[in-house]
């Protein structure tokens, strides 16, 4: 008899995002993009993707003295600059 495969349960917590129309406009329409192309992907999944994405961004900040700290920003605003700041940055440096 084998033991069936171990599982790692992944504690998750329930929360609202407030987005515009534009942003949901945009994230039904990349939903619907991915479709498509066979594949299937839920907005939780694009927000989950979205801050694994920043906390490399924020990984690849501390490692570079030309990226700011995401950790820096002072708004919103702030931070959507930074970040594009430091995907630009890190693009550059791409081999």
């Amino acid at each position: 008899m084998t033991s069936p495969a171990p599982t790692t349960a992944v504690s998750m917590k329930r929360f609202n995002v407030v987005l515009s129309e534009d942003e949901s406009s945009w994230l039904d329409k990349f939903v619907e993009e991915v479709g498509r192309n066979g594949g299937s992907v839920s907005r939780s999944e694009i927000v989950r993707a979205g801050i694994e994405c920043m906390r490399e961004m924020e990984r690849l900040a501390q490692e570079s003295s030309k990226c700011p700290r995401l950790a820096s920003a002072k708004s919103g605003a702030d931070l959507s600059l930074l970040m594009t700041l430091v995907a630009r940055l890190a693009a550059a440096d791409a081999p």
